[in-house]
């Protein structure tokens, strides 16, 4: 719906706006009562709107401005349902970037990265080591289990329907609508995001799982040990099958990413190590494709956007061409526990010394520091 059928569209509603006028005997029209707008009518405003919210989002305000005057002094919008309403608000919104990080002594901060300021912060409990976003919720990975908040009214799920195990949280992912948390006793468990409880059985791998990974596109977990290998468990209804194991690394996992969109035709798994490597790995075939050489320490971190690899470790973060395994660039972000990418210019760290880094992936420089306050132990960047 560009600007043209807007007009046109204002133009049939103030017709039918006069043909009302003209049949009442006394007195002015009266606009028609809030949620008088029909069901049809509705979906199909919100149809249009789906279509051509990339153009409107640039200018929500105008756009906004416009309907106000499409049926007279009421408007076309104070007649839509409440629902509807607030669906035109969600599609009009201004895309957010969000930043959220994790510090062991129990806080979970999300940062709005258009104004680098904490706009949720979450007071959890003690040994907060992972966090994971969606577009409502913020799922903290604890030492004592896993608390799941509503990022926009801020408060707590209920407790009877979280996740409850000890020692889940030390490593959690999600995809689609599952979440696999591993266990300190060398188990972890698949939930179910849509009931809220484990439909599976923990199972148990060969060495202590120091991280996990969903693969929804192929209904895979893959766990990265601390022996070095990263065991793959198939996900067939309600079983979690051993399909086998990927070995390479010569010291503990410590990172995993799906790289599902990268191939269309593969599946492929970026993993990163103490041995100061990173491997990308053939899920289907079970073997190493390229291997990463170019860290001094142990890597700590990885994110994987479009061709771009960056990895963070106890010397610095180092940005890769995935394609071919060069290195392309190097910046000094001392014991950056974390790293993920913003876009194909931007990079984030956070480390050990409580402070966010955002750099320039062209020039190396460092573009903004932000203080955490606490250990940045991991962080999660997503649009919103």
């Amino acid at each position: 719906m560009g600007n043209r059928q807007i007009e046109a569209y204002k133009a049939s509603q103030q017709a039918k706006m006069s043909e009302t006028t003209s049949s009442t005997t006394t007195g002015a029209a009266r606009p028609p009562a809030q949620g008088s707008v029909s069901e049809l009518e509705a979906k199909a405003f919100l149809d249009d709107l789906e279509k051509n919210r990339k153009e409107w989002r640039d200018s929500a305000l105008a756009f906004l401005q416009g309907t106000h005057t499409r049926l007279g002094a009421k408007g076309f919008v104070t007649q839509l349902p409440a629902d509807v309403l607030s669906q035109i608000v969600f599609l009009l919104r201004p895309r957010t970037l969000l930043l959220a990080t994790c510090c062991p002594a129990g806080y979970v901060r999300v940062w709005d990265l258009s104004y680098t300021r904490v706009v949720h912060m979450f007071a959890t409990n003690p040994g907060a080591y992972h966090v994971k976003l969606t577009d409502n919720e913020v799922i903290c990975g604890l030492q004592r289990g896993i608390e799941i908040w509503d990022m926009w009214q801020c408060n707590k799920r209920d407790a009877s329907r979280t996740p409850s195990i000890p020692g889940t949280g030390w490593a959690v992912d999600v995809g689609g609508d599952t979440l696999a948390t591993a266990h300190t006793d060398r188990t972890f468990t698949v939930w179910d995001m849509r009931c809220e409880r484990p439909p599976r059985e923990p199972v148990t791998c060969a060495d202590w799982i120091h991280c996990i990974c969903v693969m929804s596109a192929c209904d895979v977990v893959l766990c990265g040990l601390r022996n070095g290998d990263i065991e793959v468990w198939s996900v067939t209804g309600r079983d979690l099958v051993k399909k086998g194991r990927m070995q390479g690394h010569t010291d503990s996992v410590t990172c995993l990413q799906a790289l599902s969109s990268y191939a269309a035709h593969k599946h492929l798994v970026m993993s990163g190590s103490y041995d100061a490597t990173l491997r990308l790995w053939d899920i289907d075939n079970l073997t190493c494709v390229r291997t990463f050489s170019g860290h001094t320490q142990g890597v700590l971190s990885l994110c994987v956007r479009g061709n771009m690899l960056v990895s963070g470790a106890g010397e610095g973060v180092r940005v890769w061409d995935l394609s071919t395994g060069d290195l392309m660039h190097k910046m000094v972000h001392e014991e950056a526990l974390c790293v993920q990418v913003l876009d194909e210019t931007k990079v984030v760290s956070g480390g050990a010394d409580a402070n966010i880094k955002i750099w320039d992936v062209e020039t190396g420089d460092e573009v903004i520091s932000m203080n955490n306050k606490g250990h940045v132990f991991y962080m999660q960047v997503i649009y919103v």
